[in-house]
C-alpha cells in the first residue's frame, strides 16, 4: 500500500528519466517539429536510448527491454518503461509545433502506473517560457525552457522544467522539482552535431566576367548556432539580402540582387550566428559593357585643326596586395599583411577587416597618391577572410579580398567530457563520451572498462576528429575506464577516468503502527460543507465547514480512506462549492475514479446546519 501512495511521485520519476528528446530567426526563435530514424540515439547521462523501432505514429526509444520510452510525432509521452516500474498518459502530452515563446497548453489526462492501474485524472498544463543558453555536458546550446505542471483533484501540484534545443533535435536537459533527484538528467553528447557556420556561394563563380550590369547573387548560409543574420555589400556599399529556410530548414539560403560598375567588383557576404560567430565569402566579378559597332564616315572629315596634346589621366585607385597570396594555405597562426593602396587623386583611407572584424583604419588627411601596408594578422583555425577596402578624394571605392587557410598542427588529444574522474553514480547503466582529435588525422578509439573492451570503432580513412558515445555497465565499487586513440601510424594516446559505483542501501523496513488503519483504496468520498451562499438573504453558517473538515478528517484516519480518494468542497478551500463544482465532483471525480466494485460516501453540510 505504500508504493500506492508513491505512485504518482514514482511516475514522474519516470517521466524525467525517460524524458522525450527531439533553427529559429533573430526576431522570434522557433523551432519545427523533428522527425526521427531508426537507429537514432538520445546519449545521456544515465545511459544511451537508441530508437528501435516506429509502431502507427510511435517512436519507441530502448536502453535495454526493461528501459523504454514510447513517444508520439509530436513528441507526447504515451508510455514508460523503468525496470519494474511503468508509466502511461491518456491522452499523452503533446506540445504544439513549431514551438516558440509564449506557447502553451492545458489538458485532462489520466496518470496510470504499476501499483495503480485504474490511475488518477490529473490536469497537465505546459508553457514554453524563455529561449535561453544553457550548458551541459555536451556542450553550450540555445534552448526553449519548458514549464511542466501537474495538478491532482486534491489540489497537489507538481512542476518541472525542461529545455529543448533546437540545434541538437532532442530535450538537453530537466529539472524535476518532486522528491526524485535521480530523475534529473542532460545530455552528454550529440551524435549528429551541430555543424559550424558557413556561407556557400552558388554563383557567380570568382573572376566571372559579365556583360550585364545587374547580377544575381545566390547561395547558402550552413551550420551554425542559430538566429542567424546575413549581410551583402559590393564594393563596400551594403545591399538588401533576402533568406529564407532551405529544405528541410537545415540550411538558409540567401539570394541579392546587385549593380555592378565598369570594370572590377567585389561583392562580400558576411554570416553571424547566435553565438557571435562571423563567415564571410567573397567574389571577385568583372563587369565589360558592350562596346557599340563603329560606324563609318559618310564624307570625308574635315581637317583637325591643330590642339594641345591632353594631360594624361590620373590613375584610378588600386589596392596591391603582395603578401598574404589569395587562397594561400600556413601552418603559422601570424602572418604579414602587405602592400599599397594607390590613387592619382590621393588616398583618404583605407580599412582593413578580417573575418568581418575591423583590425585597421587609416585615416589620410594629406590625401597621399600611395599608402603603404604593413601590418601583422592573427588567423583563426580554417578559412580566413580579409578584405582591405580603400578610398581616395574623388569618392571612388576599391576592395581587394583574400583567403587565407590557417591548419595549427593538433596533437592526438583525448577530451573526455562525461563521466567525471572520480565521480561517484547510483545505477550501473551508463555512458561514457568523449572527442578524440589529431591534425594528423585518428585512425582508431577504443573503450574499455576494467580492462575489457565494450566499444571499437575504425575509420578507413582517418579523420581529425572522432565524437565517441559508448553504454557501459558498471561494477560495484571502483571502475576504470580508458580510451584509447590511435593514428594512422600507430602514435597512440590513452585517458583514463575512475567512477565509483555506490547502489543505494535499501530502507530499512518497519512494522506499521498498531494503531494506524489499513488504506482502502477501493474508497471513495466527497465532502461538501457550504458556510456562505450567494445569496444575502440566507444567513451565514458557522458549523457547516468545520462539520465537513472534520468528517473528512474521520474518513482518512480511522475509516480506511486515503487523502487522496477524499475530494473536499468548502469555503477554505481552493475549489469552492458552487453548483458547477458540485457536479464536477459527483458527475466527473466519482465517475471517472471509482470501480464497480468501489465504496462511495457523499457528504453535504449546508442546508441550515442540517445534513442533506
Amino acid at each position: 500500500m505504500r508504493r500506492a501512495r508513491d505512485g504518482p511521485l514514482l511516475a514522474l520519476a519516470i517521466f524525467a528519466l525517460l524524458a522525450c528528446p527531439t533553427p529559429a530567426s533573430a526576431q522570434k526563435p522557433r523551432a519545427e517539429r523533428p522527425t526521427y530514424s531508426l537507429g537514432e540515439k538520445w546519449i545521456r547521462s544515465d545511459g544511451v536510448f537508441e530508437l528501435i523501432r516506429i509502431d502507427k505514429d510511435l517512436y519507441v526509444f530502448a536502453q535495454n527491454p526493461a528501459r523504454q520510452v514510447h513517444l508520439t510525432r509530436d513528441l507526447g509521452i504515451a508510455r514508460l518503461q523503468g525496470g519494474q516500474y511503468w508509466l502511461e498518459t491518456d491522452p499523452p502530452l503533446n506540445l504544439r509545433w513549431p514551438l516558440e515563446v509564449g506557447k502553451f497548453g492545458i489538458s485532462d489526462v489520466r496518470w496510470r502506473w504499476e501499483a495503480n492501474p485504474s490511475g488518477l485524472p490529473a490536469k497537465l498544463t505546459w508553457s514554453v517560457e524563455a529561449f535561453e543558453e544553457v550548458q551541459v555536458t555536451a556542450g553550450r546550446f540555445w534552448a526553449f525552457r519548458i514549464h511542466l505542471q501537474v495538478e491532482y483533484p486534491l489540489g497537489s501540484r507538481h512542476t518541472h522544467r525542461l529545455w529543448y534545443a533546437p540545434d541538437a533535435r532532442l530535450f538537453v536537459k530537466a529539472e524535476w522539482m518532486t522528491p526524485a533527484p535521480a530523475a534529473s538528467f542532460e545530455v552528454v553528447s550529440v551524435e549528429r552535431p551541430q555543424p559550424p557556420l558557413a556561407v556557400v556561394l552558388d554563383r557567380p563563380a570568382d573572376g566571372t566576367v559579365v556583360t550585364a550590369a545587374n547580377l544575381v547573387v545566390t547561395g547558402a548560409v550552413r551550420g551554425g548556432g542559430g538566429g542567424i543574420q546575413v549581410r551583402a555589400t559590393v564594393n563596400g556599399a551594403e545591399v538588401p539580402v533576402a533568406t529564407k529556410p532551405g529544405p528541410g530548414g537545415a540550411d538558409l539560403t540567401l539570394s541579392a540582387a546587385v549593380q555592378l560598375k565598369e570594370g572590377r567588383n567585389v561583392i562580400l557576404v558576411t554570416a553571424t550566428d547566435r553565438s557571435g560567430a562571423v563567415q564571410q565569402q567573397a567574389r571577385a566579378v568583372v563587369f565589360e559593357p558592350p562596346q557599340p559597332p563603329a560606324r563609318e564616315p559618310l564624307t570625308a572629315p574635315p581637317a583637325a585643326a591643330a590642339v594641345a596634346p591632353p594631360k594624361p589621366p590620373l590613375s584610378p585607385l588600386t589596392v596591391a596586395l603582395s603578401s598574404p597570396e589569395h587562397r594561400s594555405k600556413t601552418l603559422q597562426q601570424t602572418v604579414t599583411l602587405a602592400g599599397v593602396a594607390s590613387s592619382g587623386q590621393g588616398v583618404t583611407s583605407v580599412v582593413v577587416t578580417l573575418n568581418g572584424a575591423e583590425v585597421s583604419r587609416l585615416q589620410q588627411p594629406g590625401a597621399p597618391r600611395a599608402v603603404p601596408l604593413h601590418l601583422p594578422l592573427r588567423l583563426r583555425q580554417g578559412a580566413n577572410t580579409l578584405v582591405v577596402t580603400a578610398s581616395d578624394t574623388g569618392g571612388a571605392i576599391h576592395q581587394e579580398v583574400r583567403t587565407i587557410y590557417y591548419e595549427a598542427p593538433v596533437p592526438l588529444t583525448i577530451a573526455f567530457r562525461y563521466p567525471e574522474d572520480r565521480g561517484r553514480v547510483a545505477e550501473e547503466s551508463s555512458v561514457v563520451a568523449a572527442v578524440i582529435t589529431s591534425s594528423r588525422g585518428v585512425a582508431r578509439v577504443t573503450v574499455s572498462v576494467n580492462g575489457v573492451d565494450v566499444h571499437q570503432q575504425t575509420e578507413r580513412t582517418p579523420v581529425k576528429s572522432i565524437v565517441v558515445s559508448a553504454p557501459v555497465t558498471l561494477r560495484d565499487g571502483a571502475n576504470a575506464i580508458v580510451v584509447t586513440g590511435v593514428e594512422s601510424d600507430g602514435t597512440m594516446a590513452q585517458d583514463v577516468r575512475t567512477v565509483f559505483l555506490d547502489r543505494p542501501k535499501p530502507a530499512a523496513t518497519q512494522a506499521p503502527a498498531p494503531a494506524a488503519p489499513k488504506p482502502a483504496p477501493g474508497r471513495w468520498a466527497v465532502v461538501i460543507g457550504i458556510g456562505r451562499h450567494e445569496s444575502e438573504s440566507i444567513p451565514r453558517l458557522r458549523y457547516t465547514v468545520p462539520d465537513a473538515e472534520a468528517i473528512s478528517e474521520t474518513l482518512v484516519t480511522s475509516a480506511g480512506f486515503t487523502k487522496e480518494h477524499v475530494l473536499v468542497l468548502t469555503d477554505r478551500t481552493e475549489r469552492k462549492p458552487t453548483l458547477r463544482n458540485i457536479k464536477w465532483a459527483l458527475g466527473t471525480f466519482l465517475a471517472r475514479s471509482a470501480k464497480k466494485e468501489d465504496t462511495v460516501t457523499t457528504c453535504c453540510r449546508g442546508s441550515r446546519g442540517r445534513p442533506i
